[in-house]
């Protein structure tokens, strides 16, 4: 009966468990490919562009040189069936659901944390470089590390909701301020449900209905 109750006590909290993830590549593809760049008043441009895994950031070729491009007045950059939305004009993230004008996006970097524990001790060796448009230093990542051979780099996710184009860190404090009135029953119980998680994607696009439209 104690072996029992320890199962169901443990189920929600290994439900919540998410996959560890890695990329062979401080890119989000892996070979750079055309995007549309969406600006505002339905201007857009077509560059040869990727997403940069450090910062999530924005980076295409030019002249045959990899740069990072300012975010400031990018609204959304598409790759085919894959779209990315600005965050604070620094970052892009990825599209997971949309409702309405509402979007449900992931941010995914390298876990530089996690990488410095895991390189401690280890040798420079070859370094990744952007020349970096109008700005005083340029980004560098090692990628000479055995281990990025083998397992590749260790990412980690955050979610935001974009919310009449406010971003919204998916986080209970900071969604609540945005649900409606007659929806915070619902947001509520939802708060409640054990099998719930604010780290799981389908919990979260459950939220999208709550937001206002």
């Amino acid at each position: 009966m104690m072996l029992l109750a320890l199962l169901m006590f443990s189920l929600p909290a290994m439900a919540q468990l998410t996959e560890e993830v890695r990329s062979e590549s401080v890119f989000y593809f892996k070979n750079f490919k055309k995007a549309k760049i969406i600006q505002p008043f339905g201007r857009f441009v077509e560059v040869e562009a990727n997403v940069f895994l450090k910062d999530a950031s924005l980076c295409f070729i030019e002249n045959d040189t990899v740069k990072k491009a300012f975010l400031d007045k990018v609204i959304a950059v598409q790759f085919d069936s894959v779209e990315f939305r600005t965050i604070d004009k620094r970052m892009l993230g990825e599209v997971i659901a949309i409702k309405g004008y509402n979007y449900l996006v992931r941010v995914r970097t390298v876990d530089m944390e996690r990488y410095a524990e895991e390189t401690e001790g280890s040798e420079n060796g070859a370094y990744f470089e952007f020349d970096g448009i109008g700005r005083a230093s340029s980004e560098f990542i090692d990628l000479d590390s055995e281990i990025y051979r083998k397992e590749g780099f260790p990412l980690k996710d955050k979610y935001y909701f974009i919310v009449k184009g406010r971003p919204v860190v998916a986080s209970e404090s900071y969604v609540r301020r945005e649900i409606n009135t007659w929806s915070m029953d619902r947001f509520k119980t939802l708060m409640n449900d054990r099998w719930w998680s604010w780290r799981d994607e389908e919990s979260l696009i459950m939220l999208l209905e709550l937001l206002p439209k």
